[in-house]
């Protein structure tokens, strides 16, 4: 009898909506069946566990539904009240506060960050301000992984960690840098300032005023949390304010709901409000199509009457959330789950929510653009020029080797061989190549690459079938790593064990001095797919190498030492390895 009554719950779990579907007459039932099929579709595929969505129209929740387990195995139903890890989503409620204390004279977002340890690299003594920092072009290096996310039982006591030094990767302003790093800092300062903790600065200014439970933190959230359908042990995190924070489903639902224009005037007048969903840093170099506001990033919509979509989303190891919201419209859709991947069914039911709650304020809305395929023409982003490629290109993921052969492009990077069709419009159709054959994916169907210059800066770009166009990595030309790069060469063990190594299962990497350059040399793997890195390295002076190059996860440094004979030693990110052969 008790296991009939388990199997009847695991079957009614995907289809269980948590909260009345009073949508108060924005959304037909008939839409509403469809989102529950779309929904319940992802649960029952096995490797999701739980999740939910909160719609939002106006300064309130219209429906909230959940589908599948809070805990896998249990019968238990996804919770919204049930805090979760907020990760990087916790920079909404910490924008909040900074525009509370704001508009109370108690803070000024223009004032530069003095008192912070940050290395400026002779770039002028150039500091940012807060604004720059939560609006994510402050320069500062972005994160440091090893110890970023530490298990619970590892940790005595909740206090704050202490920060690593910062340093610059570029001017602030200049461009695009999220720094968790310079967050947390924003944070503490803020906390200081007003001579309290974070904790009860935020619950004076923010979720008291606005009826909401005080905020908790990653370690503080009981329950189970998955990735990959596995359960993954409780962490907390380093950067404790600016990835730490944890909220339910309907206490995020509820603060976004009046943090919506003309929400909530007796808690911030409009006019602070605005900054939330204003573009920052105009002066910036092209950031393709994205804008940073105050927290969230801001796309543009290429259908007619849309407008800016103002979007953010988390970065904590085994759950999600997530938040998108039309400023112009008013309206908005918040999710969160009990694991860490989002994958492309979980983002198409947010966007089919999303025009969903757009319908109903456009009759007549264009559909979205397909994700299956690129138009038949892509234009250049504004501000960009065409370019020839060049021979090397510095990435995310190392070196990209790119050859034009009769007008198609060779190209390695990440261990692989792919091909570059011309499209006829300037982008190239990217096919994988084994054994010299070209293969179509579906995943790769979906972007183009192309060589552009933004003045004197030679890019390469990517651009998906939603629009959206990043930055792969920019030219490394005449880069060399100096005469006394080559006594670092060998391979070198990493002393630290974490998890983000043991995913990757990565133990040892390699320095390897070939054509005057030194390169830091590794091979990644995450199931069946493995990816080889070739990150070239460029002197900067004082035992430090820089990987080179604009764009994501570019302008690292590394430290070398080599002390009373002991082998030689390589500091990156917070880890340590020592070199073996």
């Amino acid at each position: 009898m008790r296991t009939s009554v388990l199997l009847w719950c695991a079957l009614a779990l995907p289809f269980q909506a948590g909260g009345a579907p009073d949508t108060g007459q924005v959304l037909d039932s008939a839409t509403l069946e469809q989102l529950e099929r779309e929904a319940g579709a992802i649960v029952r595929r096995g490797r999701h566990v739980g999740f939910g969505i909160s719609l939002l129209v106006d300064d309130r929740v219209v429906w909230t539904g959940t589908w599948g387990e809070a805990e896998r195995g249990r019968g238990l139903p996804f919770d919204s009240a049930r805090p979760m890890p907020l990760g990087e989503l916790g920079e909404l409620y910490l924008a909040g506060l900074a525009l509370r204390l704001e508009h109370a004279g108690a803070l000024d977002l223009e004032a530069p960050l003095y008192g912070a340890d940050i290395d400026d690299r002779g770039l002028g003594e150039a500091v940012p301000n807060i604004r720059q920092v939560l609006s994510h072009h402050s320069g500062v290096i972005g994160v440091r992984l090893n110890g970023m996310y530490v298990e619970a039982s590892d940790v005595d006591g909740k206090g704050a960690m202490e920060l690593p030094p910062l340093y610059l990767l570029d001017r602030p302003g200049v461009s695009a840098s999220r720094s968790t790093l310079a967050v947390e800092w924003v944070a503490r300062h803020m906390a200081r300032q007003q001579g309290l903790s974070v904790a009860a600065l935020m619950e004076r200014e923010v979720t008291g005023p606005l009826g909401l439970a005080p905020l908790l933190h990653a370690g503080d959230v009981t329950g189970p949390l998955y990735s990959r359908g596995r359960e993954e042990p409780a962490r907390v995190a380093r950067e404790r304010s600016a990835l730490g924070l944890a909220s339910s489903l309907d206490q995020l639902a509820a603060y976004v709901a009046a943090v919506l224009p003309d929400a909530r005037p007796d808690w911030l007048p409009q006019a602070s409000l605005d900054r939330l969903y204003q573009a920052q840093n105009r002066e910036a170099r092209p950031d393709l199509g994205q804008r940073s506001a105050l927290a969230f990033q801001l796309e543009g919509d290429p259908r007619p009457g849309v407008g800016p979509v103002a979007r953010l989303a988390s970065n904590f190891p085994a759950s999600h959330a997530s938040v998108r919201v039309s400023p112009q419209h008013r309206v908005a859709v918040v999710a969160m789950a009990n694991f860490g991947e989002a994958d492309r069914a979980l983002e198409d039911l947010l966007d089919h929510a999303f025009d969903a709650l757009l319908a109903s304020r456009l009759p007549g809305l264009a559909q979205r653009p397909s994700r299956e395929q690129l138009p038949s023409r892509l234009p250049l982003p504004e501000g960009l020029q065409p370019d020839v490629p060049a021979a090397r290109y510095a990435s995310f993921g190392g070196l990209v080797e790119v050859e034009d052969v009769d007008g198609v492009l060779d190209v390695r990077w990440l261990g692989w061989r792919f091909s570059g069709e011309p499209r006829g419009d300037g982008w190239f159709r990217p096919r994988l190549r084994v054994l010299r054959i070209p293969l179509g994916l579906q995943a790769l169907d979906r972007i183009a690459i192309r060589p552009v210059r933004d003045g004197d800066r030679r890019l390469l770009l990517v651009q998906g079938s939603r629009g959206r166009s990043f930055i792969i990595g920019s030219a490394l030309e005449d880069a060399s790593s100096g005469p006394d790069a080559a006594r670092w060469a060998g391979t070198y063990r990493i002393e630290q064990d974490d998890a983000l190594l043991e995913r990757g299962r990565v133990r040892e990497v390699d320095l390897v001095h070939e054509d005057d350059l030194l390169r830091l040399q590794f091979t990644a793997r995450g199931g069946p797919i493995r990816a080889s890195l070739d990150m070239p390295l460029v002197p900067e002076g004082g035992g430090y190498y820089r990987i080179p190059g604009l764009g994501p996860g570019l302008g690292d440094r590394m430290r070398f030492e080599e002390r009373n004979g002991s082998p030689p030693r390589v500091h990156f990110s917070g880890y340590s390895a020592v070199r073996v052969e």
